[in-house]
């Protein structure tokens, strides 16, 4: 089971681009959370956490909805998210081996900074 536990503020690492990054995680597979992410915002910036989720919420609402308008969303330092759109093809039942039609439509694709790249691939 994996278990978040906020750390104190001083349990702080430094990455190679001088951000500060946390380590709010008992196990590596833990799964970041939005109350995580609130919280995390809460420690750094000193809001309180309600202000923190709703801000939070706030970016998640226009990242989305510039999503759904199809337009690519950049950030930079972590990366980019833009919509594509597949198109209809015929598809097999793998356990039975009938032909299906997929319907066409549209996949959310990311791409990772080259920096969360490095960051990702450091060993």
């Amino acid at each position: 089971m994996n278990v978040y536990r906020p750390l104190p503020p001083e349990t702080e690492f430094r990455s190679d681009a001088n951000v500060v990054i946390a380590a709010p995680f008992v196990d590596e597979r833990a799964t970041l959370t939005r109350a995580m992410l609130a919280d995390a915002m809460r420690r750094r910036i000193g809001f309180s956490l309600h202000e923190s989720g709703r801000l939070l919420e706030m970016l998640l609402v226009e990242i989305g909805d510039a999503l759904t308008r199809n337009e690519n969303v950049k950030l930079p330092g972590f990366g980019s998210f833009h919509v594509r759109p597949k198109r209809e093809r015929v598809g097999r039942n793998p356990k039975t081996g009938v032909d299906a039609k997929i319907e066409a439509r549209n996949v959310l694709i990311f791409k990772p900074s080259a920096l969360l790249s490095q960051r990702l691939n450091v060993s």
